[in-house]
């Protein structure tokens, strides 16, 4: 009995009859959603109508329901009202007393049941979709209504925008990352077709059985709205009540203290350089550099025994005055004059810190070519050239060289410039270099110095190395081995432009897992032949030189950062492939390459916990030009180099092994059963001797 009174009661709470009969001349809560919130929308012959807090299904009498095979209309069990559900009728009165239908954006639904005791069927309900709660977004709230009387585009929430405004929007801003939904209220989804609502329909259910149908305490989704503060009384109490320790800035504002010269002390590996300028005032030694905008607008400290170096834009100068005047950063002399270095503190007077020529330094000047090789002792100012308009002797780069002996100090210091010519422009800009570089007193024949890029795997932001392979005679005897060059610029480079977009001589070193781009215009003579050796260099450099076919180019690159010469095991020849151009007029030079694009593949050796990455393969790509160049006598052309570096890591995941576990040998003196086990009852053990065996076995397999 107990089951039939529980099936009935399940279904008088799923299934609730609409007992209001509605006519044709009073309107319906659907026709005023449409109106309002356009959230119901229905197409079918049969369609669900409903009265303010009431659903039906149109089309069926209530004679439909007294049989048993008909199936009983469903009504939600959301509620986003807040106050006590009345009646159907109540409603409707409610309704036609406001004269403005439901509110926007307002879902309210009640329950009516009409008696009846011939509804046996059961549905399964529908799934439950979640909906925001109405009070956490007020309809006040449109936080994309940023512009007062203009309709912001794509805010379907914006007062100012009228129905033709709307026509034009993509789609509605959502409020969603500055209100979060709250997933604990649920509704039926077939009680909704479309959304056109502000409100965000959660598609997933909540955790748990139970939803929130209607909230009789709506306060809880609210902050308490405070008063303004207008006395000093009341913003102290307000402050004690805070929990969070609360930020605020120091009441005095201490000074910064200037770095205090350290005398009694020798300089250390990361001490600041100390100087004295014009005033016979100490200070650290600075350099120029670039504060995160490209332009020279910052200073480094320099520290003892660190090398240094800095690329930034400076402007160009824009008339005469600014060419040739002595305190520019154009002149030479700015760099080094006035500047007397500090060769180790503990040598000065701590009493009286004067730096006199007794006790500090002077820069040595030279001015040197484009790779700082050639110096030379002279002095060149900025000089203004009228008719090329052109400021000539301009510093590209300066180059401090510190030589050292460890703890006693600095013993030699040079400055070399390499100088160049720039056109005179208001809006023109230039790339200066500053370096500082320590070397040791007892070696000045840097040449004869390798630097390494790793060991003995390359690392990252090092240069590639690379080499020729050249045959030598050796106790008679032919031997191939690598040229190798301790110069950096003889390695794998790339052309580089200088400040007016040419490609200038001095190129860009390709440096480990580094990718890199870049571009410069090239001025080529309108013959063939130097056309072509020009942009040969352009896209090789020095391994251009004597090379009849372009696919046959000796250039080798080191597997390792720490290279050997002699081992050619140790090398990786390079892999050629060129692409024509198929526009190439019939009459224009050929094999004039304009593009190169380098694939360097590497891979990882060595543990887990200190890898090392080798270089196994590099792949160039030459791309002819896309210009054609006709021969004419006296004639130039410009060509654009485009060089790119690729790296690409082919090491294979590693497999983790495990050795076999170790064998187990158990050896056993003869007598190690006794008196178990006796000479007379050898063929048959006892219960005992069978139970010792048993436990070591299960003892070994543990």
């Amino acid at each position: 009995m107990k089951v039939p009174i529980l099936t009935l009661f399940v279904c008088c709470i799923d299934f609730i009859v609409c007992s209001t009969d509605f006519s044709d001349t009073e309107p319906t809560v659907l026709d005023s959603l449409n109106e309002t919130t356009g959230i119901y929308d229905s197409t079918e012959d049969e369609t669900q109508t409903c009265d303010n807090v009431t659903c039906s299904t149109s089309g069926l009498n209530n004679s439909d329901y007294n049989s048993s095979t008909s199936v009983a209309p469903e009504t939600t069990i959301a509620s986003l009202e807040y106050d006590k559900p009345e009646s159907s009728t109540q409603s409707g009165k409610n309704k036609e007393e406001n004269g403005k239908g439901l509110p926007d954006s307002t879902l309210t639904t009640t329950e009516a049941t009409t008696s009846t005791s011939t509804i046996t069927t059961t549905t399964t309900t529908p799934p439950v979709t979640e909906l925001p709660s109405s009070s956490r977004h007020p309809d006040q709230v449109c936080s994309c209504d940023m512009k007062a009387s203009e309709c912001d585009i794509n805010c379907c929430c914006d007062s100012d925008c009228t129905a033709l405004d709307k026509n034009v929007f993509s789609h509605c801003l959502s409020d969603k990352d500055n209100f979060p939904e709250d997933p604990n209220h649920c509704f039926k989804t077939n009680f909704i077709y479309r959304n056109n609502t502000p409100l965000t329909i959660f598609k997933h259910h909540t955790k748990g059985l139970f939803c929130i149908a209607k909230d009789n305490l709506p306060e809880r989704y609210q902050y308490i709205d405070l008063s303004p503060i207008n006395t000093s009384k009341q913003f102290h109490k307000l402050l004690k009540r805070r929990r969070k320790k609360l930020f605020s800035w120091p009441s005095n504002f201490k000074s910064i203290k200037p770095d205090a010269f350290p005398s009694n002390s020798n300089y250390k590996t990361g001490s600041k350089i100390w100087i004295s300028d014009n005033s016979s005032n100490m200070r650290p030694f600075t350099l120029q550099k670039s504060a995160g905008f490209l332009l020279c607008d910052g200073e480094a400290d320099m520290q003892y025994l660190h090398d240094w170096k800095s690329k930034c834009l400076r402007n160009a100068p824009f008339n005469y005055s600014d060419c040739e005047s002595h305190s520019s950063f154009l002149d030479m002399t700015s760099f080094y004059e006035n500047i007397t270095l500090v060769p180790n503190p503990s040598a000065m007077n701590s009493s009286q810190l004067e730096c006199s020529d007794e006790f500090c330094l002077r820069f040595d000047a030279l001015v040197c070519d484009e790779n700082m090789n050639q110096c030379v002792n002279d002095i060149r100012k900025p000089k203004f050239d009228v008719n090329s308009n052109t400021c000539m002797n301009v510093v590209e780069k300066a180059l401090y060289i510190i030589h050292h002996n460890g703890t006693q100090g600095i013993i030699l210091a040079e400055v070399h410039f390499h100088l160049i010519n720039i056109s005179v422009s208001k809006e023109s800009l230039f790339r200066q270099a500053t370096e500082i570089n320590f070397r040791w007193v007892s070696n000045n024949d840097t040449s004869s110095i390798l630097k390494r890029s790793g060991k003995p795997g390359y690392l990252e932001g090092k240069p590639i190395i690379s080499a020729q392979k050249v045959t030598e005679t050796v106790d008679s005897q032919d031997e191939k081995l690598m040229a190798l060059s301790n110069n950096p610029q003889n390695w794998l480079t790339i052309a580089a432009a200088g400040y007016d977009g040419e490609c200038i001589s001095s190129r860009l070193n390709v440096n480990f897992r580094q990718n890199m781009h870049s571009e410069c215009k090239l001025i080529v003579p309108c013959d063939c032949a130097a056309a072509r050796n020009k942009s040969w260099y352009a896209i090789l450099g020095m391994y251009s030189e004597n090379v009849t076919n372009i696919h046959k180019i000796n250039l080798h690159i080191s597997s390792y950062g720490d290279p050997n010469a002699t081992n050619l095991n140790s090398w990786v020849p390079v892999v050629v492939e060129t692409q024509s151009n198929p526009n190439r007029h019939k009459f224009a030079c050929q094999n004039i390459y304009s593009a190169v694009s380098f694939r360097i593949i590497y891979s990882k050796f060595g543990t887990f916990k200190r890898p090392q990455s080798k270089i196994i393969g590099i792949f160039i790509n030459i791309f002819e030009s896309d210009k054609s160049i006709i021969e004419v006598k006296d004639q130039i052309d410009v060509i654009r180099i485009i060089s790119s570096i690729s790296f690409v890591d082919a090491s294979k995941t590693a497999i983790t092994r495990f050795a076999d576990p170790p064998v187990y040998e158990i050896k056993l003196p003869t007598d190690f059963f006794y008196p178990f086990l006796s000479s007379g009852h050898r063929q048959c053990p006892s219960i005992s001797v069978i139970l010792v065996l048993f436990t070591i076995l299960i003892y070994s397999n543990i």
